[in-house]
């Protein structure tokens, strides 16, 4: 029995230290990219490409979920080892969860697989497993790119700031939302060229909101 508690601790230290580096490295922004481009200069001569332009979401995986799902699947691990028959029955419904939690942190990755979209002076199309949307840049009355700023550094002293994500926002005369992005699309070069010319595209002037700066 006391060796059961010592285990039984032991896995949930482990669950704990985990869990924290986990939450640690989502709100660090170093679970992304590390070096989030900044946002394209537009040269006063720019002109978008009169030929489509095909972009590609950023495939991207929920790690706080992922970690949650990690964490259940050591506890479940560790639950089929131990000799107490309740303990060794609570290892079901972990395995459960830790199947769920990391079904879930795969579900948007694999939504984004098969989403792609298609600019060009006239619009922006828009591909998913749903179907086909088209958005004519004449529907589009703001344009709204947000960056997200993060410390980082050992102390305070020596402590900066750096932009760890920065997303793109297209919206109608009512406030709704067209399109929703995180920037930079695949490839990047193409998603520099994207954001230059959708303001040009528009006529709309970028509205950028500072998060955390």
């Amino acid at each position: 029995m006391l060796r059961t508690i010592l285990y039984m601790a032991i896995a949930l230290l482990l669950m704990a230290l985990f869990t924290t580096w986990v939450y640690r490295k989502m709100h660090s922004g170093r679970f992304a990219d590390d070096a989030v481009p900044a946002p394209a200069q537009v040269a006063p001569e720019f002109k978008p490409p009169q030929t489509p332009i095909e972009l590609r979401p950023r495939i991207y995986v929920d790690e706080g979920n992922l970690g949650f799902g990690i964490t259940l699947l050591l506890l479940t691990i560790f639950l089929f080892t131990v000799e107490t028959v309740w303990l060794r029955l609570l290892a079901w419904p972990a395995g459960g969860l830790a199947l769920l939690f990391a079904g879930m942190s795969f579900s948007d990755a694999w939504n984004e697989m098969g989403t792609r979209f298609v600019a060009d002076p006239s619009g922006l199309q828009i591909h998913d497993r749903k179907g086909m949307k088209t958005v004519p840049w004449s529907r589009v009355a703001r344009v709204r790119l947000r960056q997200v700023w993060v410390s980082y550094g050992s102390s305070n002293f020596f402590r900066s700031k750096r932009v760890s994500g920065r997303s793109l926002e297209l919206l109608d005369a009512s406030g709704a939302s067209l399109l929703k992005v995180e920037l930079p699309l695949r490839s990047a070069e193409d998603s520099k060229v994207f954001e230059a010319s959708v303001p040009v595209w528009t006529q709309r002037t970028i509205e950028v909101e500072e998060v955390g700066n």
